[in-house]
Parts: C-alpha cells; structure tokens; sequence
C-alpha cells in the first residue's frame, strides 16, 4: 500500500527535524535534553531520598536562548537563565503522535513526584504562560534554569 502525503510529510518531517536550528543558528540540534521524573521517598516533594527516572527526548530538541530585547520589553516574564525548547508536535490526523504534545510535560498529579527537563546536566523547571505553545508541526516550551 503507497504512502499517503500526509505519511511521507510525517516521515520528512522526523528526519529533517535534527538540522532544523539551534541556538548557534548552525542548524545542528546539538543537546541531550531528558524528561525527568523524581520520585521522593518522604511525605513529600523534597522530603526523604529521591529516585530519578530519565527518558531521553528524540528527535533531539531544537533550544534557543531568549534574547535580550525579549527580556527588556517582557515586564519580567522573561529573564537571562529563561530558554525555548522546540520539538516535533503532534501532526498525525488519525490520533497518532508523530512528537509530542503539551500533555506530555504536565506536573504529575502524585504529591510525591516532579517533573524537570535535564540539559547538559542542568534542570530546567517548565514554566505556563505565552511563550509556551503548541502546534501541529510543533511544541515550544519555555523553561528556567534552576538555581544550582
């Protein structure tokens, strides 16, 4: 059976995704990026011993630094340790996911896990708001590098 447009789009879509961009604008998606679940051993968040569960995001995600006019004019939305992560949305009519969707990085309703994104070996805490969005062809996430 012949692919249809759509499926060849998809396909096309997947494989030219990794040299979509980066910060450098070289177009070389060069960071690991992993979703982290933690799970806390406590009565809560940041109480006890903690386990990691890391799943690595592929196709790797395109990230961008938010620049420095966007941070003046933002009213402090915005701030220096402040990046965009993009990555394939969710382009599939037949409820099949060819990325991801917003859904995927939603805090888990347990009050003993959180969800971070690792990056080169920094967390990032997913924040809501506009410069978070979702598409078809993509999901932007705006996130913030957490205090060390």
């Amino acid at each position: 059976m012949a692919d249809t447009i759509r499926d060849q789009m998809r396909q096309t879509l997947v494989d030219v995704w990794p040299f979509y961009g980066d910060d450098d604008g070289f177009g070389l998606a060069i960071h690991d990026v992993y979703k982290r679940v933690r799970t806390w051993g406590g009565p809560g968040r940041g109480y006890g011993g903690s386990s990691d569960d890391d799943i690595k995001l592929e196709p790797r995600p395109k990230i961008q630094k938010v620049n420095a006019q966007l941070i003046q004019t933002s009213g402090g939305l915005y701030s220096a340790d402040d990046i965009f992560i993009e990555m394939p949305g969710y382009f599939d009519c037949d409820g099949e996911t060819g990325g991801f969707q917003l859904s995927d990085f939603e805090p888990p309703s347990d009050k003993l896990k959180e969800l971070k994104l690792l990056i080169n070996g920094d967390q990032y805490q997913i924040l809501d708001g506009p410069g978070t969005i979702e598409s078809y062809l993509k999901i932007r996430l705006h996130c913030r590098r957490e205090a060390q």
